[in-house]
């Protein structure tokens, strides 16, 4: 009888330890958002893009998981976010760090929408990181397409220029051969003259077609659309991940069961040795 008492003591204590464990261990929650990404049909993406081998998809998830996009979220959470953020893991870890532990980024199947998730003990907080993610990710594309338009804006400002130059070279010429021809008139000079004016004519053509596409391209800068889209917030969406407080009592339960039942056999062969 007593044998079988401390095996049920046995057994109650570990059912109580494992219990103590689930309950006093720290609640984590994921927070979700969806983002939706254009894809090349739907808007011109800028040559960044277009040129690379990836998929907008996957071009999304690598700039999303990227630790410039990390330290851009780090820098968006107030010094009272960042205390309150940071007092659930180590004192001397870095922000940035914890931040890519625990984020991550899933493809919707068979779509152009990108899930985005975090885990943090504070469910507040974990939303305002997911939401951060996806804001600091449009806003990156967005300024990605501008520098490259801008740059495109500052080409085509150089060849107008170059253009105007030219141009004013070939009036300076054309002058000084009608002042040739009114002095010395001559067949060579009359052709040269006629195919020097033609020649100004197509520059001075050329340039007013870069002038255009130079307007054209400015005005597309202020008119530019991000190349994703928030369609669900993550405020929305805050699941409770761990402790699965059902299934690992459940677990303490057996494990106590078992460590009994062991305790009992280990009395019975200690018993049959003795005799």
């Amino acid at each position: 009888m007593l044998r079988v008492l401390i095996s049920f003591c046995i057994a109650l204590i570990v059912f109580l330890a494992g219990t103590a464990y689930t309950l006093t261990q720290t609640k984590i929650y994921e927070a979700s958002g969806m983002l939706q990404i254009w894809s090349g049909e739907q808007n011109e993406k800028p040559n960044e893009i277009r040129d690379s081998f990836e998929s907008p998809i996957e071009r999304a998830q690598s700039i999303l998981g990227s630790s410039r996009l990390t330290k851009e979220v780090a820098l968006k959470l107030s010094d009272e976010e960042r205390e309150h953020f940071s007092k659930y893991y180590p004192q001397d870890t870095e922000i940035t760090s914890i931040l890519q532990a625990h984020r991550s980024f899933q493809r919707m199947r068979h779509s152009m929408m990108l899930k985005v998730n975090y885990r943090h003990p504070d469910p507040k907080i974990a939303a305002k990181v997911a939401n951060l993610y996806m804001r600091e990710f449009i806003d990156y594309m967005l300024m990605t397409e501008i520098d490259t338009r801008m740059k495109e804006v500052e080409d085509l400002r150089i060849r107008a220029d170059r253009q105007s130059t030219r141009i004013e070279e070939l009036r300076a010429e054309l002058q000084e051969l009608k002042l040739q021809e009114a002095t010395e008139p001559s067949p060579e000079l009359s052709e040269k003259l006629k195919a020097l004016e033609s020649d100004f004519k197509v520059q001075e053509d050329l340039r007013t077609a870069i002038q255009e596409k130079f307007k054209e391209h400015r005005v597309m800068i202020g008119l530019r659309e991000p190349l994703a889209r928030i369609v669900d917030e993550a405020s929305r969406h805050k699941t409770h991940i761990s402790p699965n407080i059902p299934v690992q009592i459940a677990g303490s339960a057996a494990a106590g069961m078992l460590t009994g039942i062991f305790t009992l056999l280990f009395f019975g062969i200690v018993k049959k040795r003795d005799h």
